[in-house]
């Protein structure tokens, strides 16, 4: 039996579908466990009635995980704010929930009776990639984002996970929890939740009109189902450890402009760069971020063009775009 906070999002219906398949009994924490319109697509996975549960949880009450947690194998934390616009109060919106979610995640996986076996902490390469790093060195796993560097340029997700990481490490140290952290970088890949998420609100303002020119970067993406089986690699592998980059695909906007294009040609895909000398004169750096733990406990990465038109297809079939 394990835990799986923020089961409902994106990554944790994926993860929350493959544990059930994999003959889980899974104990899914969420804000309303009475709304089942939020929870549909979670009762609907094969297996869900028998072996799936809900619990209330938020993550600024002290001890929200107390009860979930007591008698499970494992745990896996994943809630944490991904907004989709920049919040009004960053710290009272975005940073308190996603500190304070660690600690208590960890501080109730320690206080347990029944001894838990290990935590997956779903970080972010946004933890890792903000700072200057020489063009083409790749992101290790001691590289860390730049708290001041942030909050001078306002950067708040990446801050708030970045807090929130460093804090789950410096706790799970101090009460001898083991713990393994997940880093996924920009999500991408079929959705299982009814409503639209950030990362793949990512793509949809490259199709919709609303980007008139693509910057002159890069971003680094990953299969939604990768993340998923890199959660449970991290939990049942024995040689799992430290930090996960589950991070395979550094493309530049470029190149995701005009395989949009290729792919809904009537679209008002952005075909200029906000930057044209930079990009003709100084393309963006390569920066990648080191797979190769992941890749050395198992795990091959989907191609990420097809993880692309697999979102889009998904998103169509959810009514959450029509092409032009």
């Amino acid at each position: 039996m394990v835990a799986v906070t923020g089961a409902s999002g994106y990554i944790g219906a994926w993860l929350v579908k493959l544990l059930l398949e994999k003959g889980y009994t899974v104990r899914a924490t969420v804000r309303n466990p009475n709304d089942t319109q939020k929870t549909a697509h979670l009762r609907s996975l094969p297996n869900a009635e028998t072996n799936l549960s809900f619990h209330k949880a938020e993550l600024l009450d002290e001890g929200a995980f107390g009860e979930v947690f007591e008698g499970v194998d494992g745990v896996f934390h994943m809630a944490s704010p991904f907004p989709m616009a920049a919040p009004e109060d960053p710290e009272a919106d975005l940073i308190a929930p996603a500190v304070k979610g660690a600690e208590s995640a960890i501080k109730a996986a320690a206080g347990t009776k029944k001894p838990i076996k290990r935590v997956v902490l779903t970080s972010s390469t946004a933890a890792v990639r903000i700072k200057q790093i020489a063009p083409g060195k790749a992101f290790e796993e001691d590289d860390w984002s730049d708290e001041e560097r942030m909050r001078n340029f306002k950067i708040w997700y990446p801050l708030s996970k970045t807090l929130a990481e460093k804090r789950a490490w410096e706790l799970a140290k101090e009460l001898n929890v083991d713990l393994v952290t997940v880093n996924p970088s920009m999500v991408t890949g079929p959705i299982i939740q009814p409503s639209l998420n950030t990362s793949s609100n990512e793509l949809l303002k490259y199709l919709d009109g609303s980007v008139k020119a693509y910057p002159n970067s890069c971003m680094v993406w990953v299969d939604v189902r990768d993340v998923a089986l890199a959660h449970l690699i991290a939990y049942e592998h024995p040689d799992a450890a430290g930090r996960l980059f589950a991070a395979p695909h550094e493309i530049s906007y470029k190149e995701l402009t005009d395989f949009l294009a290729k792919e809904y040609p009537n679209a008002p895909v952005p075909r200029v760069c906000a930057d044209p000398e930079g990009e003709k004169n100084n393309p963006p750096p390569r920066n990648p971020c080191s797979v190769v733990k992941l890749e050395k406990l198992g795990l091959q990465f989907r191609p990420v063009w097809q993880s692309f038109h697999e979102t889009l297809e998904s998103l169509k079939e959810k009514g959450l775009y029509t092409p032009a």
